[in-house]
């Protein structure tokens, strides 16, 4: 605590215990072990005595909102005590949801302020805000999905009809390919609105992951191969079955993969783990790359759906944020370690690594209950 005016701090002494209960060294010490923020002013909002080292001297000057400061002031004036007012303020050079309180003293015409920060308000704002804006994904992909699925539906039909008519015939035929691929592409990222709209039905069964990943990557080594990325298998041999969506799962391993291909470029490897921990009950999948890595300032965003750093065109921000859905679901966690840590997953320095959990033993017993 930081009392600079020992004259300032006898003088709120008297005026917060005129009994003096205890002396003006009790009530530092009290203001040094409490839990909640003590802040201690004029009527102006000057500080003169807190429990905490004020970022600005002036406490009307930490509120973010002038509205909020205004309304604050007017119930002071008009009430003399205010509990609970939430608010957004400022100090330690960053914002805080707090809850305030706060008592006019008219003897002496100070101020006492105290606040704890309000982090059940805060979470709950914060699951307000998610929940919305799933919510208007989720109408937003129903409607684009009815809107697209039937005309995409159409020209891969009319295209596949005439990549039968036109097999082998050069240019036309390559030209068709590449129409298919990218009315393909533009099916997967309505599948990905989808997910957040839960139109999709689950259909689960017993997977061997090391299978389905292999499936996935029948799909992609090719492109792989082209921009000369190296796929290393470390597979374990004695994965028990997994009980999921496969197909739900192939898209998880292919949204990885795919990111671990951007991710690189050209030249460069793709390392894939599996391991079963029998004592944990748990499959580790862990999908590694060589690439540029994820910057600091963007980890604690990159599973936020429509969030992306590729170019305007080249991603929906849906990849991440679809892959941790489908997880979820499958009683999975992911997490990342940019640049890899640990050696026996990829090259430690290099790159990224996602890891995914798999809880085996409770995720089947949760669906045999449900079945």
């Amino acid at each position: 605590m930081d009392l600079k005016h020992s004259k300032t701090y006898e003088g709120l002494f008297l005026a917060v215990s005129a009994e003096r209960v205890c002396s003006p060294a009790c009530l530092q010490n009290l203001l040094g072990i409490a839990e909640e923020k003590i802040i201690i002013c004029n009527t102006r909002g000057d500080i003169l005595l807190a429990n905490l080292r004020p970022s600005k001297p002036n406490i009307f000057s930490w509120f973010t909102s002038p509205k909020e400061k205004e309304k604050f002031e007017e119930l002071l004036k008009s009430k003399k005590r205010i509990k609970e007012f939430h608010t957004t303020v400022i100090y330690d050079s960053s914002p805080h949801k707090v809850s305030l309180n706060a008592v006019l003293l008219p003897e002496t015409d100070e101020l006492i302020i105290t606040f704890s920060e309000s982090e059940i308000l805060s979470k709950l704002a914060e699951q307000l805000s998610h929940s919305e804006k799933m919510a208007a994904i989720g109408q937003m992909a129903a409607g684009i999905a009815h809107e697209l699925n039937t005309p995409l539906g159409i020209i891969l039909g009319y295209t596949q009809l005439l990549e039968e008519d036109l097999e082998g015939q050069g240019e036309i035929y390559e030209m068709l390919k590449k129409i298919e691929s990218q009315a393909q592409l533009c099916k997967r990222i309505v599948k990905g609105l989808l997910k957040f709209a839960r139109e999709e039905k689950r259909t689960l069964s017993e997977v061997n992951l090391n299978q389905l990943i292999d499936e996935v990557l029948s799909l992609v080594e090719h492109t792989l191969a082209m921009d000369f990325i190296e796929v290393i298998r470390r597979y374990d041999p004695h994965l028990p079955p997994l009980k999921g969506d496969p197909e739900k799962l192939k898209q998880v391993f292919m949204n990885l993969i795919t990111n671990a291909q951007h991710a690189i470029g050209e030249k460069g490897k793709i390392y894939i783990t599996t391991r079963y921990e029998p004592q944990q009950g748990k499959i580790i999948v862990a999908i590694a790359d060589t690439g540029c890595g994820i910057p600091p300032e963007i980890r604690n965003r990159i599973f936020e759906p429509f969030f992306t750093t590729k170019g305007e065109g080249k991603g929906t921000g849906l990849g991440l944020a679809v892959v941790k859905a489908i997880l979820e679901e499958h009683g999975a966690s992911i997490e990342f370690q940019s640049p890899v840590e640990d050696e026996k997953l990829g090259e430690k320095g290099k790159g990224t690594v996602f890891i995914i959990k798999f809880p085996v033993k409770k995720y089947i017993l949760k669906e045999e209950k449900n079945g």
